[in-house]
């Protein structure tokens, strides 16, 4: 099942004049994670780090990836003690820019069911570079930062937790570094789980085989186009007298022709070559 989404978030969506703006705070704030996802090398994507304030990001229980909250609803996680300094009410993350459509609903489902695309403001705190040139070892690299606050806010969308926070959540705060130190095997190389994509897979195949079922359909109005055209031409030479068949000055001049005179009518690429001449 995919995420769910606000209906703020397909507000925004539907009024986007070019592409979709995410922020990304866990597993995908790796590149290699998020064009797994994607199934593409994310050419025309840009990515920054980027502060989403009044969140905290936690383990998800008996899992490797996080889940963030409203500070409001995080609170009950922490039972009235041992609550995170004010400085870590808020999420580090990767604010990526220029997804199409389809991108964004192969993250809905990766994303799955646990979780609700919202619209929140983040706040950048870098220059945006190109996916392309993302850290391959470890994604977005988080240099010290002063006053995130300098920087206007901006709108993308982000994945909320929306199962009940005590019964699946840890209070314990989740770690990038840790996580691309002792998981990221998990997720990319030799030792991933493909079960993490079965169903992104399954809808990327889908819109791969839609795009052929396309071509397909094509395909078959030129063959009808050829088949009409070809029996227009035998009908109208049905309607010939047998006069028009004879011999021309001594030559058998045919109404119908043969060899390359005929491949207009069939289904053959331009330069088509036939090496099956019957000859050893």
């Amino acid at each position: 099942m995919a995420a769910r989404v606000s209906k703020e978030s397909l507000e925004h969506e539907s009024t986007a004049d070019s592409g979709h703006s995410l922020f990304f705070y866990g597993t995908l704030l790796h590149p290699a994670v998020l064009k797994r996802v994607l199934g593409h090398e994310g050419n025309g994507l840009r990515h920054q780090p980027a502060l989403l304030d009044g969140y905290t990001r936690h383990h998800v229980r008996d899992n490797t990836y996080p889940a963030i909250l409203p500070w409001d609803e995080a609170k009950e996680l922490f039972d009235g003690t041992s609550e995170p300094h004010l400085e870590e009410r808020n999420v580090r993350g990767s604010l990526v820019t220029g997804f199409s459509k389809l991108d964004v609903e192969l993250l809905d489902i990766f994303e799955g069911d646990e979780y609700e695309r919202r619209l929140v403001s983040v706040n950048p705190l870098a220059d945006s570079q190109p996916l392309s040139v993302a850290a391959a070892d470890a994604g977005v690299l988080f240099d010290p930062i002063s006053n995130p606050w300098e920087t206007a806010s901006v709108k993308a969308h982000t994945y909320v937790w929306v199962k009940p926070a005590k019964l699946t959540l840890d209070p314990a705060i989740w770690s990038y570094d840790t996580f691309v130190r002792d998981n990221l095997h998990q997720w990319i190389g030799s030792d991933a789980s493909r079960e993490s994509y079965t169903e992104v897979d399954r809808r990327r195949d889908a819109n791969n085989q839609s795009i052929v079922s396309g071509a397909g359909q094509s395909e078959a109005t030129e063959i009808a186009k050829i088949v009409q055209k070809l029996d227009i031409v035998d009908k109208r030479d049905e309607a010939q007298p047998p006069e028009a068949l004879s011999k021309d000055s001594g030559d058998r001049k045919e109404k119908y022709q043969f060899g390359h005179a005929m491949l207009p009518h069939f289904c053959l690429e331009k330069g088509y070559v036939n090496l099956n001449h019957g000859t050893p």
